[in-house]
């Protein structure tokens, strides 16, 4: 389930999944969301959340939901950056670890922060993992600290929180100086 919630206000917010529709798959839910992003009002901190379904299809959806969001907070200079780390975060949510897996897209101060949490090492490797040939995988994380600002991992007691902040490039330092480009 997908909602978007600015900040200041941190009342619950309808859920975007209708009453008598709970079967809804996760591209009907992340239009749903998408829609929602559009019609909100512009502000300089906010927040999307979604419980995304521990499946590949879930990977397209955050991908789509990310870019939405980028588009609405006026951060496309970054939104194909956001849009390859949350691939590459949920990608790995879902492929190594437990349900659930959450997107949250959070942007302040010229910053958008992806965080993705998951409920900790899965049991067995997802398909993606065990399928193809070893050099197909095991590159994301070297992508993700390409392309972020900063970026870590904070274990929990209930499993995982994979994070990563990207700033538009002419307000980024560069990594060995610190320097502004």
């Amino acid at each position: 389930m997908c909602a978007y919630a600015v900040m200041e206000d941190l009342s619950p917010q309808p859920a975007l999944q209708p009453a008598g529709r709970e079967n809804r798959g996760i591209g009907s839910l992340l239009k749903d969301a998408t829609e929602r992003i559009r019609s909100c009002p512009a502000t300089d901190t906010s927040v999307v959340h979604c419980e995304l379904e521990h499946t590949p299809e879930a990977v397209r959806g955050a991908r789509h939901l990310a870019q939405a969001a980028c588009r609405r907070w006026g951060m496309d200079d970054v939104g194909d950056e956001v849009v390859l780390v949350v691939s590459e975060l949920v990608t790995n949510a879902i492929e190594h670890a437990a349900p659930p897996v959450v997107l949250d897209l959070h942007m302040a101060d010229d910053t958008v922060r992806i965080e993705v949490f998951d409920g900790g090492r899965a049991a067995h490797e997802g398909e993606w993992s065990t399928g193809g040939e070893p050099c197909e995988h095991g590159r994301g994380m070297f992508i993700v600290s390409d392309v972020a600002t900063a970026h870590g991992f904070d274990i929990r007691p209930d499993g995982k929180l994979a994070w990563a902040e990207l700033r538009p490039a002419t307000r980024r330092d560069h990594p060995s100086t610190g320097a502004a480009l």
